[in-house]
């Protein structure tokens, strides 16, 4: 198990690498229609969660070309709620995130604060210095997630990911360090 994956507190939540125990709720949430109708994985497996968690213990996070998925765990109850995945480009300046949230937990906050730690984890830890995030279109909770957190709308890949029988449009979204850093910093008192 590699040791840089780390362990994030945030005031509701922990997030830290995926262990067997999670398999239940990760593959309870993830079978949920609601929640993977944007995400494109379709129809999850028992075999290809406990897949998942496997591959994730050997996972680190800023490793280029790889995938590090933080689990999301409730601190008040220990029960995992989502997860925020981070993909590090080949060139490890350059990363994606994608997040997912039990229904059970939506209009909470939860992904906004889960998501900003990871995007805290990006800039300052591991020094990345663009993030990007592709959101379908229809997502209309997820865009606002991006677009409160300051990433903003780069482009619009038409027809860019299967969709049942059809084709899903996409937004691109990007923040880069800079702004990251300014929009936490607090502002200069004005004299």
């Amino acid at each position: 198990m590699s040791e840089r994956a780390p362990r994030i507190q945030t005031r509701r939540l922990i997030l830290r690498r995926f262990e067997p125990g999670d398999i239940d709720a990760f593959l309870a949430y993830r079978q949920d229609t609601e929640v993977e109708r944007y995400q494109g994985w379709g129809a999850y497996s028992l075999d290809q969660a406990m897949a998942f968690v496997r591959s994730q213990a050997v996972a680190a996070p800023g490793v280029p070309g790889g995938w590090f998925q933080f689990a999301a765990e409730l601190q008040e109850t220990a029960t995992l709620v989502g997860d925020v995945g981070l993909h590090t480009l080949d060139d490890p300046r350059f990363a994606e995130i994608g997040y997912t949230l039990a229904r059970p937990y939506h209009r909470r906050g939860l992904a906004t604060e889960m998501v900003s730690a990871v995007l805290d984890f990006a800039f300052e830890t591991l020094g990345v210095h663009r993030v990007t995030a592709l959101i379908d279109t229809r997502n209309a909770p997820s865009i606002r997630l991006a677009e409160r957190l300051g990433l903003r709308r780069e482009g619009h890949l038409r027809a860019a990911v299967p969709d049942g029988d059809g084709w899903a449009d996409e937004y691109l979204y990007a923040l880069l360090n800079d702004e990251w850093r300014r929009a936490r910093s607090p502002s200069p008192p004005v004299a």
